[in-house]
């Protein structure tokens, strides 16, 4: 049976609102990284029942928290470690402690990281286009360029 492991998280912080990413990936999906094979990791937003919403207030992040929380709960599948799951209470926790730690993009991309917004929207993979920003202004841009679109 397969869960998803929660690895890390990063908050992006865009004026007083937060987009919350976490890095996961399911216990059996593995990739292959320099000749060998490591667990399967993607970063993605935490916006599960507001897939067409990026940009959250506190108090949303809350409630997204919350959500999270008693789905980990009721399924039993979200885990912070290989065979470890949250205990009651902890994924909420953990997913509103991002805020403590969140940065500007400008911040993350000094730090050497780089973003994108992928559009899903075309159907075939091949199609997806890649929207690369560096700073908070252009992903604003990318996000109202892309408010319509439905993935």
């Amino acid at each position: 049976m397969s869960y998803q492991i929660y690895y890390d998280r990063a908050f992006i912080r865009v004026g007083d609102k937060f987009i919350p990413i976490a890095n996961s990936g399911s216990n059996n999906c593995w990739q292959y990284y320099n000749g060998r094979e490591v667990p399967e990791k993607n970063w993605n937003v935490l916006n599960w029942k507001r897939d067409y919403q990026f940009l959250f207030s506190e108090s949303e992040i809350k409630d997204i928290a919350r959500d999270y929380e008693l789905n980990s709960r009721k399924s039993g599948m979200d885990f912070k470690s290989r065979n470890r799951c949250f205990e009651p209470g902890e994924f909420e926790r953990w997913i509103i402690n991002g805020m403590k730690n969140a940065y500007t993009v400008e911040e993350y991309v000094s730090f050497g990281n780089r973003f994108f917004v992928i559009d899903y929207s075309p159907g075939e993979t091949e199609k997806w286009k890649e929207h690369f920003f560096k700073t908070t202004t252009e992903l604003l841009k990318i996000l109202d360029d892309l408010k319509d679109v439905k993935k």
